[in-house]
């Protein structure tokens, strides 16, 4: 080979390895640009989104507002706490405190037991949140002061006003299976209690002085953000009657754990106590299920309905069969 034809090679392995040299800063460089962008470059424990802009500073201590329910599942009561947070986990942090609990005596832990937080997103002014099943298993007035809970906490913080609640992924639905959606803070009156959204009549049904039939009592109601009306129904019997000479039809620690609508038939799911502290007595327990009954039937689009315990149908209460929905027997109610 000539001198020329040296010459020629080596410029030719010049060039190749400027060029080896050039990509390869320009791929490092490149690299470290997107790392240094990445708002999740961290592990936060969150899953996507953009990062909450709380209102803490990185790494700083915050003061934050947080909502719990009082023992008598009347109200709810805030409790100021300091946190450590990154701006965001501040979200995050302030579940996790719900979570642990409140330090006041007279208030109590919102969530259900087993309940296990799953993460949290923000979209825009929109926090996303996510919990295992055992969300699910708190209705009526339990799930109302849960959501006003951990709806009116969260829009506390900076740049918060709405939340979205899902469960296992999915979102939170109410009675009838409908998605609560991105909910608003729920306004509060003096008292701690959820103001109304609106007012209507109900009728609800309670024993005779002569245990021989069931009475109606008529009660303006005033119903809650996020309540339904089978729900106040429920409220509505526990508290008893007004009228004297009247006897009640829920048996004390009788609790509501779910309720809903479908094809006319209202399926009631109650607790154990519902059977366990009943007084007994076969006309005791027809004139329980019919007053309860009576009460619902008096709502459109409800024809009959089946009792659940515990989440199962019961082949009997103690006397009374209830392994099929009852409908409202008119010949019980007094005239």
């Amino acid at each position: 080979m000539g001198q020329i034809g040296l010459i020629r090679t080596f410029m030719r392995k010049t060039l190749i390895l400027t060029t080896i040299l050039l990509t390869t800063i320009l791929l490092t460089a490149m690299l470290v640009l997107v790392g240094c962008n990445d708002p999740w470059g961290s592990d936060t424990g969150d899953s996507g989104g953009q990062p909450n802009q709380g209102n803490g500073q990185e790494g700083s201590k915050a003061e934050v507002t947080l909502y719990f329910p009082t023992k008598d599942n009347s109200r709810v009561v805030s409790e100021k706490r300091t946190i450590t947070a990154d701006d965001d986990e501040i979200v995050k942090r302030c579940i996790e405190a719900l979570m642990e609990g409140p330090k006041s005596e007279e208030l109590r832990k919102p969530f259900p037991n087993g309940t296990t937080f799953l993460g949290v997103n923000t979209v825009g002014d929109v926090a996303v949140i996510n919990f295992s099943k055992e969300f699910e298993n708190v209705k009526g007035q339990d799930g109302l002061l849960l959501r006003v809970s951990l709806v009116n906490t969260l829009t506390e913080l900076e740049g918060i006003k709405k939340v979205r609640i899902m469960v296992v992924g999915q979102e939170l639905t109410d009675e009838n299976g409908q998605p609560y959606g991105d909910i608003e803070r729920i306004p509060l009156d003096s008292e701690g209690k959820p103001e109304m959204d609106n007012e209507t009549t109900v009728v609800v049904y309670y024993i005779d002085a002569d245990s021989e039939k069931v009475v109606a009592e008529e009660r303006t109601v005033e119903i809650a953000q996020g309540a339904g009306i089978e729900e106040i129904i429920f409220e509505e019997l526990k508290k008893g009657p007004e009228k004297d000479g009247l006897e009640p039809v829920i048996p004390d620690g009788t609790r509501l754990l779910s309720v809903n609508t479908k094809d006319g038939i209202c399926t009631l799911n109650l607790s154990k106590e519902f059977i366990d502290n009943h007084i007994g007595g076969s006309i005791a327990e027809t004139l329980t299920l019919n007053a309860i009954v009576a009460s619902y039937t008096e709502l459109p689009g409800i024809d009959s309905v089946q009792f659940l315990i515990e989440g199962e149908i019961r082949e009997v209460f103690i006397h009374s069969a209830l392994d099929r929905p009852i409908e409202r027997d008119e010949g019980i109610i007094k005239k």
